[in-house]
């Protein structure tokens, strides 16, 4: 269940958050609890994951103007669902299509 002011995270009646950095090296960069109650509400990207997916909507917006064979037309209407959170073999094709 997400929460209208936060999208994405758990709800909390109190609606304050703080975040909390994990430890470096951690697959999270910060984890977001209430600050009056201490609620876990969620994980708060790396910064570098968020630029990347930026990257990756922006790339997939470019190609659309681009000619693309039926098949890559499917793709990209398929990873359009995806928020920008794609694996890496669908990068690596987002990638070589875009590269094209």
């Amino acid at each position: 269940m997400e929460t209208e002011c936060f999208p994405g995270l758990t709800p909390c009646e109190h609606l304050a958050p703080r975040y909390e950095a994990m430890p470096h090296g951690s697959i999270h960069h910060a984890k977001i609890v209430c600050a009056a109650c201490g609620k876990y509400m969620g994980w708060q990207p790396k910064p570098e994951t968020v630029v990347r997916r930026i990257e990756t909507e922006r790339k997939i917006a470019a190609v659309g103007s681009k000619l693309l064979s039926s098949w890559e037309k499917a793709f990209i209407e398929s990873i359009k669902k995806l928020d920008g959170k794609l694996s890496p073999r669908q990068q690596a094709t987002l990638d070589k299509i875009y590269d094209s």
